[in-house]
């Protein structure tokens, strides 16, 4: 679950950048060197399998979990021994580092959004007199839907930033308090797909069934008996 979130803000980093770029190419400010955004691209795959590694890392060995339970929990050892699957993890290196790596890519992301969200809009107060006034509005909802997207992000950032303070903290009712987490986080992808729906017009229409408009003209033309079409 950390690994797919952890994709999830990656690829809507991306989707910043890359309309970033698309805007940028056209006033020819603040262009990103292709050779650059392209490492970038193929870096994408690698934070997820980390976070993932990590995770696991941080989880506590098999061998060692009934012990921690007989030493810090001895009035549960027996419920735990009926347990069949369970996991235990607790305040170490691999859980600090993994903290850390979140800390780091939330700064690193919430900058991305924010710097990339400021020059976007002042790119199109520059080309809005440079483009048609339907390319216009294409890219000016465009830009819009990635903040409503940014914004429901929150729901997918904010339940592992709250669990990892559970751990550090040793809430008392840290079961049920990760129990919540995850049901907030599990919401997410239903409102997010809502939101996608309002901000964005092609989907909106799709809903909705709106007929899309052709801007295709017909042109009728008059042939012989012998012509060819």
């Amino acid at each position: 679950m950390l690994a797919i979130m952890s994709a999830q803000v990656e690829w809507l980093v991306y989707c910043f950048m890359k309309k970033h770029q698309i805007l940028a190419k056209i006033m020819s400010w603040h262009v990103c060197p292709e050779k650059l955004f392209n490492l970038g691209q193929m870096a994408i795959p690698v934070l997820p399998v980390f976070v993932y590694v990590v995770f696991c890392k941080a989880g506590m060995p098999r061998d060692q979990q009934m012990d921690y339970v007989r030493e810090n929990y001895i009035q549960y050892e027996s419920d735990y021994s009926k347990l069949t699957n369970f996991a235990i993890y607790s305040l170490n290196f691999w859980f600090i580092l993994m903290a850390m790596v979140a800390f780091v890519g939330g700064v690193f992301c919430g900058l991305v959004f924010i710097i990339s969200t400021w020059d976007m809009f002042q790119i199109l107060r520059g080309v809005q007199r440079k483009i048609s006034t339907t390319n216009f509005k294409r890219h000016q909802a465009a830009v819009k839907s990635l903040l409503a997207q940014f914004s429901i992000t929150s729901l997918c950032l904010l339940p592992p930033f709250f669990f990892v303070l559970v751990i550090m903290s040793e809430f008392r009712y840290a079961q049920i308090t990760v129990q919540f987490l995850l049901a907030v986080f599990a919401m997410h992808s239903s409102v997010n797909a809502v939101v996608l729906v309002l901000t964005t017009p092609p989907f909106r229409n799709f809903v909705l069934r709106k007929p899309i408009r052709s801007h295709i003209s017909v042109i009728k033309v008059s042939v012989g008996p012998n012509s060819v079409l």
